[in-house]
């Protein structure tokens, strides 16, 4: 599979895992979660900030993701 293909499968994963979550979750979660190459899911993550379809926001030493609809 290529990286651009993986990530993309990546992006789908982390969307529909956690569409119907309201709140920011760390992104050790996401990563723990997806269960795949944390540096796939950082380019994944980057993909649907592009597409605005996640936020992204730092507390302390954190990096908390919000999925948006």
């Amino acid at each position: 599979m290529s990286i651009e293909n993986e990530v993309g499968v990546a992006a789908g994963e982390i969307y529909k895992k956690f569409a119907d979550t309201e709140n920011y979750l760390p992104m050790s979660r996401v990563v723990k979660t997806v269960n795949r190459d944390p540096r796939v899911i950082a380019l994944a993550l980057g993909w649907l900030l592009r597409e605005k379809k996640v936020e992204v926001r730092r507390d302390g030493g954190k990096m908390l993701i919000k999925i948006l609809k």
